[in-house]
């Protein structure tokens, strides 16, 4: 046991001198190094603990995250070495090690969940657990396309789309077994959605990134705009359920509604990527903007009921007109198709 807390000890002290370097040298990489360190100091711990108390699943669980967590501190100093040569490399990196540290927090959570009875809360970490594996390799894999030199703006917002929206996944998953576990079944089914729509934002990216590799721009640009519509309504929907559980109605009405239009732009974005594909590019431009018009509309949806929220009556007025104008002007090609 004693050696145990002296592993805790050491490894607290690594965690202290990174939080240190990250104020020194302003490093906001440094300092998720920092708390992963944290991190497996706290399942060192744990695992002493559960250990002398002959516990040895829950122990050999606890070891588990304390790999993914090395894991994650090994991936945070990479990014910090790679930012000072590419911004983009770095952000992939970074991203990674993120999940890992996600990972690995989920991979104690279920040990404790399986400890405590709760199988199925315990089933739904880990399925996050593995899904984090899937995002986390992707953003390697877009970090190492910037080893050949494959970065630039346009690859950046193409490739890190399918890690983030993967990501995204994992986390409502989380939730949804969280809320099961609770007895809220209407938030966990709304979570076990958004989980499904993070998965097909993850295919838009995936789409995106064989037109960005054929170079077909315009194409390309639908399939990212698709992906972040999508991203929009999970987004959307997931907030306007959790307004409706803390007795935000008119809140949770306005962000719904966003939601819903969210989801035709990304229909429509996805036409205008498929009438693109096929050589028919004047009317997939067409359809791409009225998915332009209609994801403004969901955006301004959600400030006028943020507006609102607050009583700031002038600007929800704006917006309230804004939204009218893009009702008004947005392009009647053909009528919503749901794909």
């Amino acid at each position: 046991m004693a050696a145990g807390y002296r592993e805790v000890a050491v490894t607290l002290e690594q965690a202290a001198d990174q939080h240190k370097k990250a104020v020194d040298l302003y490093k906001f990489e440094l300092e998720l190094v920092g708390k992963s360190l944290q991190d497996k100091a706290g399942y060192q711990a744990k695992a002493s603990e559960a250990e002398e108390e002959g516990k040895m699943i829950l122990s050999a669980g606890y070891r588990e995250a304390i790999v993914t967590s090395e894991q994650a501190v090994n991936q945070g100093e990479l990014s910090a070495m790679k930012f000072s040569t590419s911004t983009y490399e770095g952000l992939y990196w970074l991203s990674e090690a993120l999940c890992l540290r996600t990972q690995a927090d989920y991979q104690s959570k279920a040990i404790e969940a399986e400890e405590a009875g709760k199988a199925t809360l315990g089933a739904g970490y880990r399925e996050a657990s593995m899904t984090l594996i899937r995002a986390a390799e992707q953003h390697k894999q877009s970090a190492q396309l910037c080893v050949i030199g494959s970065c630039s703006d346009l690859g950046y917002s193409t490739w890190h789309g399918i890690g983030r929206s993967i990501q995204a996944k994992a986390n409502y998953q989380a939730k949804a077994s969280e809320a099961k576990e609770e007895g809220k079944e209407i938030l966990a089914a709304i979570y076990a959605g958004a989980a499904i729509i993070s998965e097909r934002a993850a295919d838009q990216f995936k789409q995106a990134v064989e037109a960005y590799i054929a170079g077909k721009e315009s194409e390309r640009k639908n399939w990212v705009s698709a992906g972040e519509a999508f991203e929009s309504q999970v987004e959307y929907q997931v907030t306007s359920m959790e307004a409706q559980e803390t007795g935000k109605t008119i809140l949770a009405i306005g962000y719904s509604e966003a939601a819903i239009t969210s989801q035709q732009a990304a229909d429509q974005f996805i036409l205008a990527a498929e009438t693109t594909k096929v050589g028919k590019e004047n009317e997939g431009g067409s359809w791409g903007n009225e998915g332009s018009s209609l994801q403004k509309k969901a955006d301004y949806q959600v400030k006028l009921c943020k507006a609102e929220k607050i009583n700031q009556i002038t600007r929800a007025a704006n917006y309230r007109e804004a939204i009218i104008v893009l009702q008004r002007w947005t392009p009647k090609f053909g009528p919503v198709v749901k794909l």
